[in-house]
């Protein structure tokens, strides 16, 4: 393949056909994580469940015809509905996953402006969208690492990299947990997550980006959250579009008649995993004529949802692992894409999105939120005038929400009272956030701040005069920004997502 009939690493067919393998995983993607958070959709009431039903079915769609761009651009819109209601209560990766769909969006409605069609249009989008979306992989990467570069990551008393290995153990007892393993994990987490970027941009070492990543993510979704087995679904997808044409050919989803064995099969079991779950979100809906039916079933579901959903993440992962290593031992060719030509983006307006991927990282050392800016499992302090962060400063603010500390001393809400009894902090624009949209009118919160101690109700009433970072009613800063908390001065930042 020479460099000019190279566009954005793909020529028409294999655009089509990566096209095509992404919507599948990204179809599948979307299943798994309707599954795993089914106690969200499943409240069989409000706006959650029509939501979270039509980005199933959108997702279903896609799965049987993963090629057809239409139905790629439903299941983005679907679920930039579906995330963007919930905002700012989402996971990290279910942001860049938003931030995804809009790229998506973005690509496919310029390219339909310009009157693309047929197989030029799954073309043209996937020459788009993929150098943007490996981009937006990248620095997902680049800010792991970067925000974990802190002193508390690097103590063995309270780095996550060393807190989730235990945790994965408690549940795979044959693990050991002796204490000269601390150092190797939390310093292997860090070289493993630098490393997968750069293998995955270097030509000769793609093939080892893949393997690392795949197997070092698999691992960490050994953790009974499933949040990370999630986060790891996402991951398979993008992982996808690393992969050089040839390697694609044998995963020939585009073309039923020319499909794999295994594509077949998969697409078999993702149908029934789309039934069972449209089975039971039916009768979800069935069941709101009679209460206690629908007790009963929410019960159930509860009881019985967790442990169905590791086991349909287990044969999913299984699946994967099996097929991607058929992929890279016998279907990777000798000569392979370079950076420059998987990387280099067109121009489209889905180029603003990378640089709100870039921005929204830089979030805790500007002022600005502190969850949900990829700092997942990072240790990573900025609050309250200080960082334990190595070397980046926290001098450079655009808003003073961190500083704004109050000490929560009791609460009716569950997890404001587990705070109060931790002794961890809040900034003042959380606590009006969480207060401001509280319906329940027996709601209230008591706060120490600046020595002084305050009570807040439902709605936001306080007897403090809150400051315009603290609260003071903006629509837009209640969507877009979510803080964790801050533990007691003086102590180190222990593992929180």
């Amino acid at each position: 393949m020479s460099k000019e009939a190279f566009r954005g690493g793909w020529q028409p067919n294999d655009a089509s056909r990566g096209l095509a393998i992404f919507g599948f995983l990204w179809g599948m993607y979307a299943l798994l994580h309707l599954t795993f958070t089914y106690f969200r959709w499943f409240r069989l009431s409000g706006v959650e469940p029509v939501l979270g039903g039509a980005m199933y079915v959108a997702a279903l769609a896609l799965i049987l015809r993963p090629g057809a761009v239409g139905r790629l651009a439903i299941l983005a819109v679907c679920w930039v509905a579906y995330k963007g209601y919930l905002l700012p209560d989402i996971a990290n990766h279910e942001l860049l996953t938003v931030l995804i769909n809009l790229t998506l969006l973005l690509a496919i409605g310029y390219r339909a402006l310009r009157r693309e069609a047929g197989g030029g249009l799954a073309a043209a989008v996937y020459a788009d969208v993929a150098p943007l979306l490996r981009i937006e992989l990248l620095l997902l990467y680049f800010y792991v690492v970067l925000h974990k570069l802190n002193g508390d990551f690097l103590n063995p008393s309270s780095s996550c990299g060393w807190s989730l290995y235990t945790q994965i153990a408690d549940d795979l007892t044959f693990l050991p947990r002796w204490s000269w393993l601390q150092w190797p994990m939390i310093l292997g987490t860090l070289v493993i997550e630098a490393a997968i970027p750069v293998l995955l941009v270097w030509p000769r070492t793609r093939r080892a980006g893949l393997v690392l990543g795949v197997a070092f993510h698999m691992l960490l979704s050994l953790h009974s959250n499933l949040y990370i087995a999630s986060f790891t679904s996402m991951l398979l997808a993008l992982y996808s579009l690393f992969m050089p044409p040839v390697a694609l050919e044998r995963l020939a989803i585009a073309d039923r008649a020319q499909g794999t064995a295994w594509a077949r099969q998969v697409m078999a079991a993702a149908a029934v995993v789309a039934l069972i779950l449209g089975g039971a979100g039916a009768a979800a809906f069935a069941a709101q004529g009679a209460p206690l039916d629908r007790t009963e079933l929410i019960r159930t579901l509860h009881r019985h949802g967790p442990e169905a959903a590791r086991w349909l993440w287990f044969a999913w992962a299984v699946a994967c692992v099996l097929v991607a290593g058929s992929v890279l031992r016998s279907g990777w060719p000798r000569s392979v894409p370079t950076a420059a030509m998987l990387l280099r983006p067109r121009f489209t307006p889905a180029l603003i999105v990378p640089v709100i991927v870039f921005l929204n990282g830089l979030c805790p050392y500007v002022g600005l939120k502190t969850e949900s800016s990829f700092a997942m499992y990072s240790n990573l302090r900025t609050e309250g005038g200080r960082t334990n962060h190595l070397f980046m400063p926290v001098r450079f603010r655009l808003a003073d929400y961190q500083e704004q500390l109050a000490t929560v001393v009791d609460s009716s809400d569950r997890h404001l009272k587990r705070l109060a009894e931790l002794g961890e902090r809040l900034p003042l624009f959380e606590l009006y956030r969480r207060a401001y949209r509280e319906k329940d009118p027996s709601f209230f919160v008591v706060f120490e701040y600046e020595g002084r101690e305050h009570r807040m109700t439902a709605g936001g009433r306080t007897d403090l005069a809150l400051s315009s970072t603290a609260g003071a009613g903006s629509w837009l800063a209640r969507k877009l920004l979510h803080f964790r908390s801050v533990p007691p001065e003086g102590a180190p930042c222990s593992c929180r997502h």
